[in-house]
């Protein structure tokens, strides 16, 4: 069986191991943190996002959505498939083109990416306190069978930086980026809904010798 050791739940502010970035007044102030937001706005007020998206659904829906309702039929979509064993047809979806969708996808990743993500070297450089913990947990002889951590999105993203998974050669990102559907740093695949973060450690019966794998 497991067997659960209950600790204190710590308040916002209190917890530096998971919620590093409230820990650190430098992150909350970054420069680099608003530049996702600037692309994104910029990539709303675009003739690629009315060409892409809006007129597109024009076409669909008979009459000419705003920015705001654009995206709330992407959401809609969005929650229609957020459990990957209960997906199915979604109306909602149907409406928007594929080219649509990825462009869609694109402008949700600009803000969390700059936050968090390669351009912003503080943002999950922070997240080091997880892979000290961690290896710290590995060195031990008698650790535990098991040790979880629960957090949120913007504590599993910059551990997936931090690491090194899925970098781009040019990693800043602009709302006017050419091949933006076929960039590597997908957060929609990389840090979907309840995403996890799994590391195993193997040891060999014959050699002794140990390995860390991510999953």
């Amino acid at each position: 069986g497991i067997n659960a050791e209950y600790g204190e739940i710590q308040s916002k502010g209190h917890d530096k191991l998971l919620r590093f970035m409230e820990n650190c007044p430098k992150y909350e102030e970054s420069e680099i943190t608003a530049r996702g937001k600037e692309e994104e706005n910029k990539l709303k007020h675009s003739q690629k996002y009315k060409d892409v998206i809006l007129e597109p659904l024009t076409k669909t829906l008979g009459f000419p959505p705003t920015v705001d309702e654009a995206e709330g039929l992407n959401y809609l979509c969005q929650f229609e498939n957020i459990s990957p064993s209960e997906m199915g047809p979604s109306k909602f979806c149907e409406m928007i083109p594929t080219e649509a969708k990825q462009l869609f996808d694109y402008q949700g990743d600009l803000s969390r990416y700059y936050k968090s993500g390669y351009p912003n070297k503080l943002g999950y450089e922070l997240s080091c306190v997880i892979l000290q913990d961690l290896l710290l947990q590995l060195s031990r002889d008698n650790h535990e069978a098991t040790t979880l951590r629960f957090a949120h999105s913007e504590t599993v993203y910059p551990l997936t930086a931090l690491l090194g998974l899925q970098r781009d050669d040019d990693v800043f990102y602009t709302w006017d980026k050419e091949d933006y559907a076929n960039r590597i740093n997908k957060l929609s695949e990389l840090d979907p809904f309840a995403a996890n973060i799994a590391f195993v450690l193997f040891q060999s019966g014959r050699t002794g010798d140990k390995v860390v794998k991510v999953y």
